[in-house]
């Protein structure tokens, strides 16, 4: 060990030794020195990682997103500072928004083209705003509509920095369309010359096959129709779209894109309907003669009586499911079942509500309805608010709206019936679904597919009940509609994971209060198995109970 090395050691140890004096413990920390070629999710938490001391090289390629590089957002679009960015066109609202989205970026040279001027002292705030706390160079040129001006345009942008992204906005509704088309082709045209790396990002609605061809032809370009969106809302999804590898892009209005997709509606018809005749046979071999509730076992003991149970409203003849779910729940539990033989909506729900005042005679009550039961469980709750009950309803993925969607996959009229015996049935023959199809009446079709299914004539008898049953209650289900006078009972919703969070799933239509919604992994099915479930629905029923809610 040479002089230098002795001498490092010397001090490392005393150093050691006073820390230790001082503070009574020490641990040591390796300093990391790394080389990486690929920039990933793991580079980035080993820099963020606070017991890790060091640093990583990282070798960038030309085509790395500054994106990738980010540590609390890898999703979010960041710009070049060194890039200019052009937003053209676009009412005065529409362009401050670009511009704050792209400052709040990191964007540092933004050149502003458009007709509508920033008159309004609060527009100028928001400039300097940007200019000063945000160091951004922000330019005003002429929106001219001339092929050379265009040119001269986009010449003064490069000189300002390389363009990085064009965003073309659709000007008021006094400008000629066939004026904006000509712009917009200008510009593309000029772009595949002057920065043919740049994105071009069109909003105008007018010039969707501009941008069309432009991808065509291998040049970056998203093309973003949103007719039916307020623009200030147009922002906050530019960063998931940008990630997007499609090129056209519909933005609804959130009344839409926060409902269920037409295919996640779709799964969950398959996961509501009975899964085979077997287990809708299971389901009404015990069945009473009347609506009624059956204790399930749980965590609580059978009879609490300061503890008020929870009343589960699955749907008809889908009541083994929620097994799993009672024994994670700390209350008493029952579940609702139901007669093999048709009952009118309103009359079950009447039953069920008597049921419950004879469980419990004093509220607060809390009712649980799950998939396509929460239509009824809605009526029940109606019924005992009435009478002036303190009520809490919760939804498992069953508000009413959202079963009504599903249920329309079944179709209509004829369609229903066909869609409905050929899945609960499991037909798939061709012939024999044209055959069922083409028959008239639901009895004719009932008999039909229960001569192709392979059950004893006894068996068939009862699935002919229970399968007419099961369609009117169905029915009764899809003509669901809200009561005159809203409730006001306290309510949640909780859904998979997938779904959105800011979707109240129609609720408002029925109640006074917005719904807490909770968003837990997997699908309705593992819904019920999952603890996360079960600790939600005992902490609102413990909030029911015992205090204001």
């Amino acid at each position: 060990m040479d002089a230098w090395n002795r001498l490092f050691w010397y001090r490392s140890l005393s150093l050691i030794a006073l820390i230790t004096d001082k503070i009574g413990c020490i641990k040591r920390q390796w300093i990391y020195y790394e080389s990486v070629k690929k920039v990933g999710i793991n580079c980035n938490r080993k820099v963020k990682h606070p017991d890790r001391i060091g640093k990583i090289i990282m070798k960038l390629s030309d085509n790395v997103k500054l994106s990738q590089l980010s540590i609390n957002n890898m999703n979010r679009f960041v710009c070049n500072p060194d890039n200019s960015y052009l937003i053209y066109g676009g009412t005065l609202d529409m362009w401050i928004d670009i511009l704050e989205w792209l400052v709040f970026r990191d964007g540092k040279k933004v050149v502003i083209s458009s007709k509508s001027k920033p008159e309004q002292v609060h527009v100028d705030r928001r400039l300097k705003l940007y200019q000063t706390y945000y160091n951004s160079k922000i330019m005003f040129l002429p929106a001219d509509v001339s092929k050379d001006s265009i040119s001269q345009l986009l010449t003064e942008v490069y000189k300002v920095g390389p363009i990085g992204a064009v965003f073309i906005l659709p000007s008021s509704e006094s400008e000629s369309k066939s004026a904006e088309v000509k712009t917009i082709q200008y510009i593309s045209s000029e772009l595949q010359t002057t920065a043919p790396k740049a994105l071009l990002i069109n909003f105008n609605i007018s010039a969707t096959e501009i941008c069309e061809l432009r991808n065509d032809t291998g040049f970056l370009g998203y093309n973003m129709r949103w007719q039916d969106v307020e623009f200030s809302n147009v922002p906050y999804v530019l960063d998931d779209i940008l990630r997007y590898n499609m090129k056209d892009i519909v933005l609804r209005d959130d009344k839409v894109t926060i409902e269920d997709s037409v295919e996640s509606l779709y799964k969950k018809l398959n996961l509501l309907l009975p899964s085979s005749i077997d287990s809708l046979m299971k389901e009404t071999i015990q069945a009473p003669k009347e609506p009624d509730f059956i204790q399930l076992p749980s965590l609580s003991t059978p009879k609490m009586r300061e503890v008020p149970p929870i009343f589960i409203i699955p749907g008809i003849f889908n009541g083994k499911i929620v097994q799993d779910l009672a024994r994670n729940l700390l209350y008493p539990v029952y579940c609702a079942s139901f007669p093999v033989s048709w009952l009118p909506y309103n009359k079950i729900a009447a039953n069920l509500a008597q049921k419950i005042k004879e469980i419990c005679p004093s509220g607060p009550y809390n009712l649980l309805g799950i998939s396509y039961g929460g239509p009824l469980a809605t009526e029940t709750a109606n019924l005992l608010e009435k009478e002036r009950n303190r009520v809490l309803l919760q939804y498992l993925d069953g508000a009413p709206d959202t079963i009504q969607g599903i249920l329309k996959h079944l179709g209509e009229g004829k369609s229903n019936e066909v869609g409905l015996l050929c899945r609960v049935l499991n037909i798939t023959n061709i012939q024999i679904t044209k055959e069922i199809d083409n028959s008239i009446g639901w009895e004719a079709r009932l008999n039909i597919a229960l001569k192709h299914s392979e059950c004893s004539l006894e068996d068939k008898l009862l699935l002919c009940e229970i399968l007419t049953t099961f369609k009117k209650y169905l029915n009764e289900v899809s003509n669901f509609q809200p009561f005159k006078t809203l409730m006001s009972c306290q309510t949640c919703l909780l859904r998979p994971k997938d779904d959105n969070k800011d979707d109240y799933c129609g609720l408002l239509k029925y109640f006074e209060k917005e719904p807490r919604v909770y968003l837990i992994d997997g699908d309705y099915t593992s819904m019920l198995q999952n603890k996360t479930t079960a600790k939600i629905i005992n902490n609102n029923a413990i909030n029911n109970s015992y205090s204001d809610y």
